[in-house]
């Protein structure tokens, strides 16, 4: 009977803690009449300018003297039909003054009065060999002028070791965790 007590009295305390009119916000679900339309994301798709979607897709690598590395998380898969590979996109930002002036003399036709700015690079990565290859690359304008591209089909590539401490190996690292945290091997 005593615990029956303590209980009513309990209940009736916290019911009178809770506020009588809770209630949210109304225009974040309004015109929201069916389940299936609701939408959660961790980016923003509506007011966000092309420019910002573009800087929302990278994340922040590695930076060096040379150049500053940032990754595209949503490129990183395995290649089809390829065992043990794994790819990843890169946009390197070079800081290397002779590099830089090599990019607008090799583009100087197109460039006009614009300025080289970037290179897109897809990695592709052997996981049990630890070697990489280089299968396709962009270079990029201020203007966002697509200024060269190469691409080489994955069966033609070249892989070679990846250097200890080197950008490629800070790629790999990521690529190889990100991978396996989307796609646990499950026993």
């Amino acid at each position: 009977m005593k615990l029956k007590a303590i209980l009513c009295v309990g209940a009736a305390v916290v019911s009178l803690a809770v506020p009588v009119s809770a209630k949210g916000d109304s225009s974040v679900t309004k015109g929201v009449t069916n389940l299936s339309d609701w939408n959660i994301s961790m980016y923003p798709t509506k007011d966000v300018s092309p420019e910002q979607l573009e800087v929302n897709r990278w994340t922040e690598l590695l930076k060096t003297k040379e150049a500053d590395y940032e990754y595209e998380e949503l490129s990183i898969d395995a290649v089809e039909g390829k065992k043990n590979l794994i790819k990843v996109n890169l946009k390197v930002f070079l800081k290397n003054g002779v590099l830089l002036e090599q990019k607008n003399q090799q583009y100087a036709v197109k460039l006009d009065h614009d300025r080289y700015s970037h290179s897109e690079v897809l990695y592709v990565f052997n996981t049990k060999e630890r070697t990489y290859s280089i299968t396709h690359t962009k270079d990029i304008s201020f203007g966002t002028v697509l200024l060269g591209e190469t691409d080489t089909p994955i069966d033609k590539a070249e892989f070679k070791p990846i250097e200890k401490g080197s950008p490629v190996e800070a790629a790999f690292d990521v690529a190889k965790k990100i991978y396996e945290q989307m796609n646990p091997v499950i026993w």
